[in-house]
């Protein structure tokens, strides 16, 4: 009976470059990515929560243009969505002054 070897593979976002490794279980595939890391120089980037890729060494990681297209990416995307968080909170702070204001209002109204 023959063995299905399975195998992993790590990419460089940065060169292109690529490492196989063969795949035999969760404990050795933990030490294997281990040693991309230490004896090899890999180093993983976070970019953004949940967002975190592979580079082949420093150098990519930050000087590489593929490097230097997500930072600018995603540093656009925090500002646009920082930008649409204001938005709705001023939207929400003059719907709350506006309804106090008509309520205030109508109040002073019934009053009279």
């Amino acid at each position: 009976m023959s063995r299905t070897s399975a195998t992993f593979t790590v990419d460089c976002v940065g060169c292109g470059k690529s490492v196989t490794h063969p795949y035999d279980g969760a404990t050795t595939f933990e030490f294997r990515i281990e040693q991309l890391i230490s004896k090899e120089g890999w180093v993983r980037r976070d970019f953004a929560p949940n967002v975190r890729v592979w580079f082949c060494d420093s150098l990519c990681a930050n000087h590489s243009p593929a490097a230097l297209q997500y930072e600018d990416w995603w540093r656009k995307h925090n500002q646009l969505k920082a930008f649409s968080t204001t938005k709705v909170l001023i939207a929400t702070l003059l719907t709350t002054v506006l309804t106090l204001l008509v309520s205030f209002g109508l109040q002073h109204l019934i009053g009279r």
